[in-house]
C-alpha cells in the first residue's frame, strides 16, 4: 500500500516527524486518509470524449477512470484501459482535500451524470460540503475536450465562529498489484519530478525501504502502470512538500 502526495508548506526548513503532510505552524492538523476501501454506491459519473470517470461523493475523490480511446487489447470489443480503480483489492485513487476538516455528510453535486455535449469544450463538476463547525469546502473539477488532464480547484470558506487553520493536500493511494503485462520494459511504480531531476522512477521495493520526503518547486508526483500514469501536477511555483507512506 503506497500513498505518495504533496501538500503546501510555509517554511523552508519544514521536516515532518512522520508522513503527515501538515504545515509546521499547525501542529493539531489531522493526517489525510492514506488508504481506505473506496467502493461506494454514492458516486457520480463524468463522461467526455476521452474519459469515463467516477467521483465518490463521500470523499469528493476520483475513484475510477477509463480511457475510451485506448482498448486493453486489439481484440474486438475490448474494454478501455482503466487507470483509477476504487476496488479495494486493486485500489488506485486520486485523493484531495483539506486538513483539519471533519465531514459528517457527503459532498453535494447538482447532477448524477455529467456529459460533455457536442460543441462543448469544457465540463465543470462542482462539489460542495460544509462541516458541522461551518467550514465550507468546494471542489471544482474541469474536464476539457480531447484532453487527459483534469484540473482541480479547491476553496475553503470559514462560516463558523471559531478560527480554522489547515491546508490543502493531494495524494494518490495505490495498492501494489503485480502487473499482468508481457512487456518487460514497462514500469509499474512511482515517479517524481523536480528541476534537478526531471524524471525519477521509484519502485515499490524502494518505497518500502525509504519514504519520499522532499520539498520541491515546480515538480510533480505520480503512480505508474504499464504505459500510463496518474499524477498530481501543481499549478503553483510555490515550494511544496512531497511525501510517501507505505
Amino acid at each position: 500500500t503506497t500513498a505518495p502526495g504533496s501538500t503546501q508548506k510555509t517554511t523552508p526548513d519544514y521536516s515532518p516527524a512522520s508522513f503527515t503532510p501538515s504545515s509546521p505552524d499547525v501542529s493539531s492538523q489531522k493526517t489525510p486518509p492514506v488508504l481506505a476501501a473506496t467502493q461506494s454506491n454514492n458516486t457520480i459519473s463524468v463522461n467526455t470524449d476521452v474519459f469515463n470517470v467516477k467521483i465518490d461523493l463521500n470523499t469528493g475523490n476520483l475513484v475510477q477512470s477509463s480511457m475510451k480511446k485506448y482498448p486493453e487489447s486489439t481484440e474486438l470489443n475490448s474494454v478501455p484501459v482503466e487507470i483509477l480503480n476504487g476496488n479495494n483489492e486493486q485500489l488506485f485513487v486520486g485523493q484531495s482535500g483539506v486538513t483539519n476538516a471533519d465531514f459528517s455528510t457527503p459532498f453535494r453535486a447538482s447532477q448524477k451524470v455529467y456529459q460533455l455535449q457536442p460543441g462543448q469544450n469544457t465540463l465543470l463538476v462542482t462539489l460542495s460540503n460544509t462541516t458541522e463547525k461551518g467550514l465550507a469546502i468546494t471542489k471544482t473539477y474541469t474536464f476539457t475536450r480531447s484532453q487527459y488532464d483534469i484540473q482541480l480547484n479547491q476553496s475553503v470558506k470559514n462560516q463558523g465562529q471559531q478560527p480554522w487553520r489547515g491546508g490543502f493536500y493531494q495524494q494518490i493511494s495505490r495498492r501494489d498489484v503485480p502487473s499482468t503485462t508481457r512487456q518487460v520494459r514497462s514500469f509499474n511504480g512511482a515517479s517524481i519530478s523536480s528541476p534537478h531531476q526531471p524524471y525519477k522512477k521509484i519502485t515499490y521495493k524502494d518505497l518500502s525501504k525509504e519514504a519520499i520526503n522532499q520539498t520541491i518547486s515546480q515538480g510533480w508526483i505520480a503512480m505508474q502502470q504499464p504505459y500510463f500514469l496518474a499524477a498530481w501536477i501543481p499549478s503553483t511555483t510555490e515550494p511544496l512538500h512531497y511525501f510517501s507512506h507505505v
